[in-house]
């Protein structure tokens, strides 16, 4: 897996802070672990993935798909599934991809559903060590639009490669994150 680390210092180095070959301070990529948090955090506020259920739970509790988790009273136990069923008639299937959990409670812990590696990946509170979620779809795509928000911090620009990267990236991620809305079911009576 590719780390925060290896995100924030290719975009450093696409956004011509830091030279090829180069290590960035501690202070460089400490500034763009917080650019990439904000980028994770606005595609949650701006449901990138999906639209979000609230689900209010008073026991332990096997989330479903794009759900806010509230717990009344507790701490409760949220279990993230890798297989979901829709109802008893159906058969069990995998999350959908880019599928978001959002628990609330004395910390809030937001993670969604890579289904090409078929796992939760944590969307906060990230590190340096951390694995970039997003990374397995395109780590030069995600590095690139890191880029692209922090020349602006610097008040710098990209060059247009990078600017496409980034581009295509976003592209990628809003195409595919359509696949986390929940199909509409109509019964006829």
């Amino acid at each position: 897996m590719v780390t925060c680390n290896t995100i924030c210092t290719n975009a450093l180095r696409k956004a011509r802070q830091v030279s090829i070959g180069g290590t960035p301070s501690a202070e460089e990529s400490a500034a763009a672990l917080v650019t990439l948090q904000s980028i994770y955090d606005e595609f949650v506020r701006t449901s990138a993935f999906g639209r979000m259920e609230d689900v209010l739970i008073s026991a332990a509790y096997t989330a479903g798909e794009n759900e806010r988790i509230t717990s009344n009273g507790g701490p409760f136990a949220v279990t993230l599934p890798l297989i979901i069923t829709d109802d008893p008639c159906s058969e069990d299937r995998q999350v959908r991809d880019y599928a978001l959990v959002e628990v609330t409670g004395a910390a809030r812990v937001i993670s969604l559903f890579s289904a090409p590696l078929n796992a939760w990946q944590t969307l906060t509170g990230l590190t340096l060590t951390n694995d970039a979620p997003l990374a397995e779809r395109s780590e030069d795509g995600l590095s690139a639009l890191l880029a692209v928000r922090l020349a602006g911090d610097y008040g710098g620009d990209v060059s247009a490669g990078v600017a496409l990267a980034a581009s295509r990236f976003l592209g990628l991620i809003t195409a595919k994150s359509d696949s986390a809305h929940r199909p509409t079911k109509i019964d006829y009576l």
